[in-house]
């Protein structure tokens, strides 16, 4: 029953730590999207529904003719850790647009947008440019995302599957037609073969269950750092994996369920080993 509870609260830190809609969704900005400005702002201000990682978010603005303006270095609000600012230059009149990423340090999710405004008077704003627009559409998850999440879950729903079949159905199953001392031997015999496959597809289960959760860090890394996987392997201390692992909500989850994993590993060994001495005494 131990390994149940531990495997039943795994399988709840597998799913999403907050539901799809409560990522670091884009609140409100400074300058206004769609506003027309009389002079040029000193800074862009964007403030969000989750605290965003600064380490994997990104601000950046663009003119009509998508050239990217020179800003300075994104920061977080000292007022306010929701939000994120840039300093920008002088800007001629014109139109702009501002092409803006998040990833959340609530749940570790990627979110991006872009907006549109306009400096100087009889100014008119321009949709967002092309470049600015492609860079902004909102993250979402891919096939390898997907593929990795389908994986998890069959992984982790075979474990509960080989490790509940035993206490909540097979030993509040009747007794077979054999009865007597043969009867309980063979009973015992079918037993042992029986618990000896289910422990099989419970570690087979949880290596692929641990196998998944190390890839879906990587990948996580990679999308939210916006680099090939193999750039989110790097392990060094400026590198994404552990910027991610260390620095965000999904991080902490991340480590609470390789905690479970481990303490799964612990007692199913020494589940193993009391199988073992009982087919020895059956035996």
């Amino acid at each position: 029953m131990l390994v149940l509870v531990i495997a039943a609260v795994l399988m709840a830190a597998a799913a999403p730590a907050t539901p799809a809609q409560a990522h670091a969704n884009l609140v409100r900005a400074e300058p206004p999207a769609n506003s027309v400005l009389p002079e040029a702002p000193p800074t862009v201000q964007l403030w969000f529904s989750e605290e965003p990682e600064p380490r994997f978010s990104e601000v950046a603005v663009y003119t009509s003719t998508q050239e990217r303006v020179p800003v300075a270095a994104i920061e977080v609000a000292p007022e306010d850790r929701r939000s994120l600012v840039v300093k920008l230059g002088a800007l001629p009149p014109g139109s702009y647009t501002v092409a803006w990423k998040a990833l959340s340090s609530v749940d570790g999710h990627t979110t991006a947008g872009a907006f549109a405004f306009a400096v100087g008077v009889g100014q008119t704003v321009a949709a967002p440019a092309g470049v600015a627009a492609a860079q902004g559409r909102t993250s979402q998850a891919g096939p390898v995302d997907v593929t990795l999440r389908w994986v998890t879950y069959l992984a982790m729903s075979a474990l509960m599957g080989a490790l509940a079949f035993r206490p909540l159905v097979l030993d509040r199953a009747p007794a077979g037609p054999l009865g007597g001392t043969f009867g309980e031997a063979v009973a015992a015999l079918t037993a042992a073969a029986l618990d000896r496959r289910l422990l099989l597809l419970a570690w087979s289960a949880l290596g692929l269950t641990a196998a998944s959760t190390l890839a879906a860090a990587v990948v996580q890394a990679g999308r939210a750092a916006g680099i090939p996987l193999a750039g989110a392997l790097s392990l060094a201390a400026d590198a994404p994996l552990p910027a991610l692992l260390l620095a965000t909500r999904y991080g902490q989850v991340w480590f609470g369920r390789l905690l479970l994993l481990s303490l799964l590993v612990f007692v199913l060994a020494r589940l193993s080993g009391s199988r073992l001495d009982q087919v020895q005494r059956a035996k």
